[in-house]
């Protein structure tokens, strides 16, 4: 098998996955109630609707990405503040995402012995990137 057929393979189930990490979220900022503050009986009524952080059960402390799900939800609803307010880096992790796709449908178009190379250290970079923005902020 050709080395550009395999990373190929390999483009089309990174595709998939940025497709399902950017369009998760819909579902649930289009069911959920209107978030128009920071009030309890807004962050309750979100609670309902999503899955519970397996850390913060088990240690009773949150995650560096705890409230991220709630934070992408609430971007979607284009409250920009309450996205913040449940995780700042909610905005970066969609930009993030955005990116990829945008990437992969770039990879799709052009081909060059060069762009594996480039890709790796573009989703290593981008993996550091969350990481750090995780506990900056």
């Amino acid at each position: 098998m050709d080395f550009h057929q395999e990373y190929k393979y390999v483009n089309i189930v990174l595709s998939v996955f940025f497709s399902i990490l950017f369009l998760f979220p819909i579902p649930f900022a289009i069911n959920s109630e209107n978030e128009t503050d920071f009030s309890n009986a807004d962050i309750l009524v979100m609670e309902d609707y999503l899955p519970k952080c397996a850390i913060f059960e088990k240690t009773g402390m949150y995650c560096p990405s705890c409230g991220l799900t709630r934070s992408v939800i609430a971007l979607y609803k284009f409250n920009y503040k309450l996205s913040v307010f449940y995780n700042p880096s909610g905005i970066l992790f969609v930009s993030i995402v955005l990116f990829q796709l945008i990437f992969r449908i770039f990879l799709f178009i052009k081909s060059s012995k060069w762009m594996p190379i480039i890709d790796v250290l573009q989703l290593m970079l981008t993996g550091c990137i969350l990481n750090i923005s995780f506990y900056i902020l």
